[in-house]
């Protein structure tokens, strides 16, 4: 990494347009419009050398295991040879596999090891374990709060976990957490119209008990 950004810094210094040529910044969720990103990713013909996950806060973990696995899949003209992701949730469970492997050892190419140079040896094994369809995911969550429990713990709507719809669409944290809802979704109800400033998550399902008809802060479920 460090050659590369001398060299880039060099090319940066003899060329103002270089930087332009280089990075292409587009927002969009992989998520909520994967075919999109896909378009965005291979612009130019050419698939990512190097790929930076962007979690938008606090995620759990089954949602970032999908997210990597979507990078990972995805590209087939041309593997991405790296992935960024920031995730207090994979480090934990990378921890805990590291831990565990000193009782088990049914598995051992799956299981997770650290060298002094950083590498993760059986990394990409121990990964395919969490995206398996076997692999539960540790929900922690006590549903069996009241109103004001739930709006004290998320403090912002980004700080909630991403929970996908039964239709596989992220539910959108703001519409469900936020005093004044989703400033596009409420935008585009206003306006019946559609644009491209328009919010793509699903607005239809409460992100706390994914039943419709009402958001996580007016879910019945709530004590």
């Amino acid at each position: 990494l460090r050659r590369e950004y001398e060299q880039s810094a060099s090319m940066f210094a003899n060329d103002d347009d270089a930087y332009s040529r280089l990075i292409q910044l587009h927002r969009v969720d992989a998520f909520a419009d994967p075919k999109g990103a896909y378009v965005l990713a291979t612009a130019n013909n050419t698939c990512p050398e190097m790929v930076l996950i962007d979690i938008g806060g606090n995620r759990q973990l089954e949602s970032v295991v999908r997210m990597i696995q979507w990078v990972q899949t995805t590209f087939k003209c041309d593997r991405p040879r790296l992935i960024l992701v920031k995730s207090e949730a994979l480090e934990k469970e990378l921890s805990t596999a590291i831990l565990s492997s000193h009782t088990d050892n049914n598995n051992v190419s799956s299981i997770p090891f650290i060298t002094d140079e950083g590498f993760i040896t059986n990394g990409q094994n121990w990964f395919n374990s969490l995206a398996s369809p076997s692999f539960a995911v540790d929900d922690s969550v006590d549903k069996n709060i009241s109103r004001h429990q739930l709006l004290s713990r998320y403090s912002h709507p980004k700080k909630v976990p991403l929970v996908l719809s039964p239709k596989g669409i992220p539910i959108c944290r703001y519409h469900n957490y936020h005093p004044d809802g989703c400033t596009k979704f409420n935008k585009r109800k206003s306006t019946a119209t559609d644009n491209d400033d328009q919010c793509q998550y699903d607005h239809e399902h409460c992100h706390w008990c994914q039943a419709v008809g009402h958001t996580a802060v007016n879910c019945p479920s709530l004590k």
